[in-house]
């Protein structure tokens, strides 16, 4: 089985990401395609790798300004030559399934959601798109919508991260999806000791992911937070900020195993697509504080693995807080659920589809 893989853009250090890292360890000789790739932005598993990107490249020399080449997405996918393969798997949120491989080749999409800035009216597109195409976003993102219906139906197969992710994949494409959970590939034994006083938030800073509420909560309460990750919220998140909030930015992959091991555990204080924050925190022994709808129910067992709120309050948050301090967690527990979600039994799926896929 000759493989090929795709993938938005290699911009960030995220879950997705952390995916696309996995499938390349899985599948080494495996070319990697995509729109930008800016090695030192994103994790360092992918310098050795035969990454591809698209024409975008040559206009590219910032990372963090990606979104203003965003009408441009789904041709610079569909402008990657890809030839001599049996199967493209496309890790997509975005516009990885616009890629458009030779024949005999099949496309299988791991998708984490359709994309957002498309289809999720709180995602707050406004605010992140390039200024040059705010005074016509309306009619761009109509076309982008279209153009975006027509590529999902083309692939041959849909994979979803979680059973949120299918419910969208349906609802947007009309496309019906298997559930396969990604794969964990961060932690550490469950640490020894006690951890600081202090909890942790971990994901790229987007207006949908309600950092902010957990920010304003930990700061009106004076406890210690620290954020790990970067992206357009940044600066308001910082406004809101109390001085007991640390802004970590990007770390490393030890950086940021070392502070789920010394930390109490970790906000989830958005309705993510899938809990994979949480899974990493309990590899290293720590609970999750989550909201309870999305993807963490997929992966967060109330009262075992975490604790979920209900409302995105920064009270219901604190009060999530200081219910999972009054639990005391097994460490082993938390450690071995988290192995449940490990990378065998994912490629052993993903693996046996894109199989089913090339048969036909």
């Amino acid at each position: 089985m000759k493989v090929a893989i795709a993938h938005d853009y290699l911009v960030n250090r995220g879950g997705a990401e952390r995916v696309v890292a996995a499938m390349h360890r899985r599948w080494p000789d495996a070319p990697i395609f995509t729109s930008l790739f800016h090695p030192e932005a994103t994790y360092g598993g992918f310098a050795g790798a035969d990454v591809r990107s698209s024409f975008l490249q040559r206009f590219s020399r910032d990372a963090a300004a990606f979104r203003r080449f965003l009408p441009l997405f789904p041709r610079a996918m569909a402008s990657l030559r890809i030839e001599g393969f049996d199967v493209v798997i496309c890790s997509s949120s975005g516009f990885a399934h616009h890629v458009r491989p030779a024949a005999p080749a099949r496309v299988l999409v791991y998708c984490y959601s359709p994309p957002r800035f498309l289809y999720d009216p709180g995602y707050g597109l406004e605010g992140v798109a390039p200024r040059w195409v705010r005074p016509v976003l309306g009619p761009v993102r109509a076309a982008l919508r279209a153009s975006d219906g027509r590529a999902a139906r083309r692939a041959d197969r849909y994979l979803a991260v979680s059973a949120v992710a299918r419910d969208r994949i349906e609802q947007v494409y009309g496309l019906r999806a298997e559930v396969l959970h990604p794969p964990v590939t961060l932690g550490a034994p469950p640490a020894a000791g006690e951890p600081e006083d202090q909890w942790l938030v971990v994901g790229r800073l987007l207006p949908y992911r309600r950092v902010d509420l957990a920010v304003r909560a930990f700061s009106r309460a004076g406890r210690r937070l620290v954020v790990v990750g970067d992206g357009p919220a940044r600066a308001a998140l910082h406004a809101v900020a109390g001085p007991t909030v640390r802004f970590a930015g990007a770390v490393s992959d030890a950086e940021l195993t070392g502070l789920y091991a010394g930390s109490r555990g970790v906000v989830v204080p958005g309705r993510e697509d899938f809990g994979l924050v949480p899974l990493e925190a309990n590899a290293s022994g720590r609970p999750a504080v989550a909201f309870g709808d999305g993807g963490a129910l997929d992966t967060v067992r109330d009262g075992k693995t975490g604790v979920l709120f209900a409302e995105q309050t920064p009270d219901a948050i604190m009060a999530a807080v200081a219910r999972a301090e009054s639990i005391d967690f097994d460490r082993e527990l938390l450690a071995a659920h988290a192995a449940r979600f490990g990378e065998d039994a994912f490629f052993e799926r993903l693996t046996a589809v894109a199989r089913e896929v090339i048969a036909g």
